[in-house]
């Protein structure tokens, strides 16, 4: 049996992936920040038409227990924003590049994909 992190691992792979066949040139995977005890981590960041595209992969083996995509509550997506700011400002491209703030959920075999969901 895989351990947490691996089929996480594993899933962000899959996603990476999928991104790539849909037309998406991947700039970074586990973007972190450690700054202020306000850590966190952007699982995928992707551009594909002049868009940078922040990705959080959620994967389930089943939804027995919810959905993978209900997981990215306010919390989570209040963090994803955070860290997104910081790589646009590392990156000289806030307020200059439009974003997009994504989520990719694997449950068994099936991939969705949600654009600009938060």
């Amino acid at each position: 049996m895989q351990s947490t992190r691996t089929k996480g691992i594993n899933a962000e792979i899959q996603a990476a992936e999928y991104l790539q066949e849909n037309g998406f040139h991947l700039v970074a995977m586990n973007y972190s920040i450690k700054a202020n005890r306000h850590g966190g981590e952007i699982d995928i960041i992707a551009k594909r038409g002049g868009r940078i595209h922040f990705v959080e992969v959620k994967c389930r083996t089943t939804d027995a227990f919810g959905l993978g995509r209900e997981s990215v509550n306010a919390h989570k997506q209040k963090t994803i924003r955070r860290i997104a700011t910081w790589w646009l400002v590392e990156k000289n491209l806030y307020d200059i590049a439009p974003t997009s703030f994504d989520v990719i959920e694997i449950t068994g075999n099936n991939i969705e994909y949600f654009e600009n969901c938060f």
